[in-house]
């Protein structure tokens, strides 16, 4: 009876030991082997692993560099830190509103009298943890952006440590693109090849990086949204050729987004710069991503029962580019299983044109375009395949199985996994340089009394409601005297 007790009292203490390791030791533990509940804990217990004396990997981001003059270390005995975050998210964020003033003077005080404390790393998680609650829409993203912006100027030209603060998963990338288009805009580049050379090794420079493919494209859209501001907006092929340098064309693809983004979807109070027009994706590199944002224009031919505006292409290169980037624009009202019939008009089958392997291509831009807004397809691999043989075309067979083991964290070979480069520039032009041949603006079928019916609209034009705009206001651009050279 006693060895029975013995045992008993013995398993009891295993019992409770272990009740207490779960209760107390497990959730630490678990937020360091789970990112996804590492998100949601409170600051310090962020990155809690075995040792408290490194400087830990921000979530699913970057490893910070030791001698990061942006990071606090996240440690469990840092309760400084932890009471001053606590006191940040708790009590001084709660009483603002980003409708009761900008960032620059609502958060930027705060911002600074707490970067001491807990660091730009801290500081971007009370983004995570409140902003969303608390603000949410748009004008929380414009302060998201402005963190970046000022995240860029804390950095001081240590452009990497900045990176590595910014480069991580949470709030839409929105403070990776501010930070990196305000490197952008500081570097005073006097060639292409310089600039494209400062973005690969100083901002995205963590391609090769495992797992962060995708918020490697996220930091070539903010090298876009850079170039955009940096050029005139009459001038974005210029800015698009900058892209056109990198080594990697999904970055190439990306980047042009970016650009093109900052011209047509920019933030309020900026109204796009070209409307009433088919431009600049007539006629820059990269109309695929161009015309993904082309919405205005687009349903406003629609509208006018002019359905496939893309016939009035120049050339095919942009014709192409066209059907490609209307279908990703188009498509948020379908589905990728239907894409058969999204793209019926295309069938080679039924188009009248005489080159069928052309007609081929335009059928493929559609499918393509389609398949890229929808690449995180929710069905099973087999379902997938299923759709993919249902074609009657081998050639779309093959275009659509591109698409069923994609993984957006995932490079693949850097020839264009993402922006089908072999495709989308099969027809491009190029002069001895390199650079793309410029055709033709195409011809804006409708006729308008609208004062924008212009192809580009020369101002920035703001809302009167917001009052003249401050000497760095995003989307601002110094305007070039003729007889003076452009940036670059």
């Amino acid at each position: 009876n006693d060895e029975r007790a013995s045992n008993l009292a013995m398993i009891m203490g295993v019992g409770i030991l272990l009740i207490f390791f779960i209760a107390i030791v497990g959730p630490v533990s678990w937020a360091h082997r789970e990112p996804e509940m590492r998100e949601s804990m409170p600051w310090p217990l962020h990155d809690m692993g075995k040792s408290t004396k490194k400087v830990y990997t921000n979530p699913k981001g970057l490893k910070y560099s030791p001698g990061n003059t942006l990071v606090v270390k996240k440690t469990s005995d840092n309760k400084a830190a932890y009471a001053a975050y606590q006191e940040l998210v708790d009590t001084v964020l709660l009483p603002y509103d980003m409708k009761d003033g900008s960032p620059e003077t609502v958060m930027y005080p705060i911002w600074e009298e707490y970067f001491p404390q807990i660091g730009a790393n801290g500081l971007l998680n009370t983004l995570h943890s409140r902003w969303k609650k608390l603000w949410g829409g748009s004008g929380a993203l414009h302060a998201r952006h402005r963190f970046g912006e000022w995240l860029a100027m804390k950095a001081n030209g240590q452009w990497r440590d900045m990176i590595e603060v910014a480069a991580r998963p949470d709030l839409g990338h929105a403070q990776l693109h501010g930070a990196v288009w305000h490197a952008v805009l500081s570097r005073n580049a006097d060639t292409y090849e310089e600039m494209i050379d400062f973005v690969e090794t100083e901002l995205c420079f963590f391609r090769d990086e495992p797992g962060l493919f995708d918020i490697y494209q996220s930091c070539a859209h903010g090298v876009g949204h850079g170039l955009g501001m940096l050029f005139p907006p009459e001038e974005s092929f210029r800015a698009a050729e900058v892209c056109a340098l990198a080594e990697d064309y999904d970055f190439a693809g990306s980047c042009a987004t970016g650009i093109y983004m900052t011209l047509m979807e920019p933030l309020p109070p900026f109204r796009p710069q070209y409307m009433n027009s088919l431009g600049p994706c007539d006629r820059d590199p990269f109309p695929a991503n161009c015309y993904r944002f082309k919405g205005h224009d687009l349903g406003q031919l629609h509208r006018a029962g002019i359905q496939y505006p893309c016939y009035l292409m120049p050339d095919r290169y942009h014709e192409v580019g066209c059907v490609w980037g209307t279908s990703f624009h188009d498509s948020h009202r379908h589905h990728w299983d239907i894409a058969d019939e999204f793209c019926a008009h295309y069938d080679p089958d039924e188009s009248e044109l005489e080159d069928k392997n052309y007609a081929m291509d335009l059928y493929l831009a559609c499918l393509d375009g389609l398949w890229t807004r929808f690449w995180q397809f929710k069905e099973t691999n087999a379902k997938k395949i299923e759709v993919c043989m249902s074609f009657k075309h081998p050639a779309a067979q093959r275009h659509c199985a591109r698409f069923i083991h994609k993984d957006k964290n995932t490079r693949v070979d850097g020839k264009g996994a993402w922006y089908n480069k072999d495709f989308l520039e099969k027809y491009a032009e190029l002069n001895p340089d390199g650079t793309h041949v410029r055709p033709h603006a195409a011809p804006w079928p409708l006729d308008s009394s609208d004062e924008q019916s212009s192809a580009f609209s020369d101002e920035v034009v703001r809302n009167e409601e917001e009052g003249p705009a401050s000497s760095d206001e995003i989307f601002s651009y110094d305007e070039q005297e003729d007889d003076e050279p452009s940036p670059l």
